[in-house]
């Protein structure tokens, strides 16, 4: 799970609009942690966090006031080498939606 925070710019006109976004925030993930008493292993989970990077380029195209569809093309990265993280190494996503007003 990420917990992001960050700005961005929404521009274009009635029909099409893009926005930027740039956020910044944490990680949180389980990594295994075996431990050895005896002849036993117990293999547990340990919560961890790690700073992480998103960037995103989006497109919306309204079909009225109040419905759109929208495409974004994202990048999360994470800054540092640690457990199974590479250092600098980056996620690339596309996420298509449908967005509409409740109200």
């Amino acid at each position: 799970m990420d917990l992001i925070l960050g700005g961005g710019y929404r521009f274009g006109g009635n029909k099409t609009r893009f926005f930027l976004l740039l956020q910044s925030g944490v990680k949180f993930y389980d990594y295994p942690v075996a431990t050895q008493s005896d002849s036993i292993t117990s293999i547990n989970q340990d919560g961890r966090r790690i700073f992480t990077t998103r960037a995103t380029f989006g497109a919306e195209y309204y079909l009225d006031d109040k419905r759109a569809f929208s495409i974004d093309l994202f990048q999360n990265q994470i800054w540092q080498e640690r457990d199974f993280w590479d250092d600098k190494k980056a996620a690339w996503g596309v996420s298509v939606g449908f967005i509409t007003s409740l109200f």
